[in-house]
């Protein structure tokens, strides 16, 4: 039964983590960091993106179980986020976005996705 509630936590910070990267998102909308054309700005505040993003931040918050990320949280985070990035970038894609938004998806997942579903990870395995 452990396991489960490792596997639990671990989704569950995924999906936190999610919520973080549209805070970031938002704060890169807002602060004229990011402009994405109107097309991919519709696309980016759809419902549809915000429920496919928590989903598979889950999915990739399970890597949070390997032991080989038993680091500090702060260093997990990002090399999760990362490793997320790099495979929805260059496996999950037919083809390459602008550089933009790549750049924009690498800064927003590894800092915000990352460090958040990291923190909240560790925060909860420390209490029991």
């Amino acid at each position: 039964m452990e396991i489960l509630r490792r596997l639990s936590w671990a989704y569950l910070a995924g999906c936190v983590g999610t919520l973080g990267l549209f805070a970031g998102l938002y704060i890169a909308l807002q602060t004229g960091v990011m402009k994405p054309s109107e097309q991919a700005l519709t696309m980016l505040t759809s419902k549809g993106f915000f429920y496919k993003q928590v989903v598979w931040g889950g999915v990739w918050g399970l890597l949070f179980v390997v032991p080989l990320f038993k680091r500090q949280w702060w260093v997990r985070g990002p090399v999760v986020g990362a490793m997320a990035t790099a495979a929805a970038l260059f496996y999950f894609r037919t083809t390459l976005p602008p550089p933009e938004i790549i750049i924009g998806a690498i800064i927003l997942n590894v800092l915000f996705w990352g460090l958040t579903a990291a923190m909240w990870h560790d925060q909860v395995m420390t209490r029991k």
